[in-house]
């Protein structure tokens, strides 16, 4: 049975997929500068946009050269101790030329820490690690998906802010939705994050996505792109659609095609995206659905906003990646049959705006 080169999982890069190519030379160029603008991105957008595989190729990038260490870590344990415990495996493994100078032994079970002197806590030993590393022109990348408020994360953040004042060579790149951000940088003590450079994740280009369907199934660019436009340049709708065609072994867009889109967009992603939006923001989303894209105008006239509420909401609804940026004074839906999904699973809403 021939492999299907679309995947439905999350954060693997599959046979067939589109990458960031700006996105992730900006990054990447920037954490290599001799004078880098900035130690730290924040990667956002919403699920299924492409966070996960972007980060992905950023640690990769790096976790091949001898003079730079890649820590992928869990943002749901004890990021600190996490670090220094790959650090110091990276160093016995990889660069052993140092290892004897950098020779530091722990237990985190009892947080006794042994070696050449004693260090009386973790922040202690990563400075004095990151102080050798220094010394030796090693420089670490700290990954870390799908950031959310905690306290490991709110002390590994005040951390790595530390050893920054101390102009030690950490480099930071996390991904994470625009909500989940920003209870992170408004939190006291953690507002220093507001004037990180963030990437936002919008839509994919459609002319690779095209030309990736037209070679996969085998079509003309013409048919592709029709398929192309259908996703809204998604990086989750894109998989979901070539997956299915090739599953179902079709080219182009019918019914049964249509009805699996929706459920895996639905089971993958659209219940969840729910379950984060105010109720003002199923409005607008029901209003656009029935409506189409709308202006400023029209939405006060149908009393969904005003004129002291309507930047924010458009700012919120943008940076999580359901209306299109970059249009002024129009909402224009960004994700493909979220308008379908929102009026069939709230049928008050429908009724209200039909």
């Amino acid at each position: 049975m021939a492999i299907n080169p679309f995947s439905l999982e999350f954060g693997v890069q599959p046979p067939k997929y589109v990458d960031r190519f700006a996105e992730l030379i900006q990054i990447k160029e920037d954490f290599e500068s001799p004078s880098p603008s900035s130690h730290m991105y924040a990667i956002l957008g919403p699920r299924g946009c492409g966070k996960t595989v972007m980060l992905s190729e950023i640690s990769n990038s790096f976790s091949t050269s001898k003079n730079w260490i890649v820590a992928d870590l869990n943002c749901k344990d004890n990021l600190l101790a996490q670090l220094a415990s790959i650090i110091d495996d990276r160093i016995k493994t990889v660069r052993k030329d140092i290892s004897a100078e950098f020779s530091f032994s722990f237990s985190f079970a009892t947080l006794t820490l042994r070696g050449k002197e004693h260090v009386s806590s973790l922040p202690v030993l990563l400075q004095k690690m990151f102080a050798k590393l220094q010394k030796h022109n090693i420089k670490v990348l700290v990954a870390i998906d799908d950031v959310e408020l905690n306290e490991y994360v709110e002390v590994f953040v005040k951390e790595f802010q530390s050893l920054r004042s101390k102009k030690l060579d950490i480099f930071l790149a996390m991904t994470g939705l625009y909500s989940s951000f920003n209870h992170i940088q408004s939190r006291d003590g953690l507002t220093f994050l507001q004037r990180s450079p963030k990437v936002y994740l919008g839509p994919l280009n459609l002319k690779p996505i095209a030309v990736t369907f037209s070679d996969a199934l085998n079509i003309g660019m013409k048919e592709a792109i029709v398929l192309a436009e259908f996703t809204k340049g998604y990086a989750f709708a894109f998989q979901c659609l070539g997956y299915i065609l090739i599953k179902q072994e079709k080219t182009k867009l019918d019914d049964a095609v249509i009805a699996d889109f929706d459920y895996y967009l639905e089971e993958g992603v659209y219940i969840k995206l729910a379950e984060e939006l105010t109720p003002k923001e199923k409005e607008i989303i029901a209003f656009l659905a029935i409506n189409g894209p709308a202006s400023n105008q029209e939405l006060f006239k149908a009393k969904i906003l005003n004129e002291d509420n309507v930047s924010n909401y458009k700012q919120s609804l943008s940076r999580k990646g359901i209306i299109a940026s970059g249009k002024r004074a129009t909402f224009e839906l960004n994700l493909p049959r979220l308008g379908e999904f929102m009026l069939s699973h709230y049928p008050r809403l429908a009724r209200k705006f039909s």
